[in-house]
């Protein structure tokens, strides 16, 4: 580095480079835009920044420069840029410095591995008590209901069938009106336990 030029400029292209990485190396004009503003009080040595960057910079770069190659584009800066060698020699040596601290970058510390909490286990074995809970009562109604109900409306089929072939109508009208009690009376039942399922499912998941 030459006392000409400021050092201060090193890290602020690293940190550009490190924000929008290699894309930027490839798009002149939002290099020269992002340099222009972190580096608003160093107008020269962008400039010299830039003219290393249109003499293939990004490319030696991204192909991991060696010493040989940094001296022919020290040289090649020099030539085709019309600049001093102490200031080619900065801006290539810059270019190169910042590259390797960006592509360094700040220590990315690895996401903590999820683990199974207590809490969470907890919450698990509730849902499956539940299901248990649910599933049991489902099948205790099934067997305990089925061939009453089932018995129930075939003798209301049969004795409504019977009153309407003996001519009594009326009976089997009462018949009739009976049996949809009865259904409605079954459907309320069954309303109810859904309830006492959600309140047993609450209790178990609070």
């Amino acid at each position: 580095m030459v006392t000409s030029m400021n050092d201060q400029v090193c890290p602020k292209l690293a940190e550009i480079l490190r924000e929008h990485g290699t894309p930027l190396l490839h798009d002149a004009h939002q290099l020269e835009e992002r340099l222009n503003v972190q580096c608003a009080d160093f107008r020269d040595e962008v400039t010299a920044l830039m003219n290393a960057f249109h003499e293939g910079i990004p490319a030696a770069l991204l192909a991991g420069a060696d010493a040989s190659t940094v001296s022919r584009l020290k040289a090649r800066v020099q030539a085709n840029q019309d600049m001093q060698a102490d200031v080619a020699s900065w801006a290539v040596d810059t270019w190169v410095e910042s590259w390797k601290a960006a592509s360094r970058g700040p220590r990315q510390t690895p996401p903590p591995e999820e683990k199974l909490e207590s809490k969470d286990l907890l919450h698990f074995v509730r849902i499956i008590a539940l299901f248990a809970v649910v599933g049991f009562l489902c099948l205790y109604v099934v067997i305990q209901l089925f061939p009453p109900v089932l018995g129930f409306y075939m003798d209301a089929k049969v004795a409504i069938l019977r009153e309407f072939a003996s001519g009594n109508y009326g009976y089997a009208l009462g018949r009739i009106a009976g049996t949809l009690v009865v259904t409605g009376l079954f459907l309320l039942l069954l309303g109810l336990a859904a309830k006492l399922l959600g309140i047993v499912k609450k209790a178990i998941l609070k």
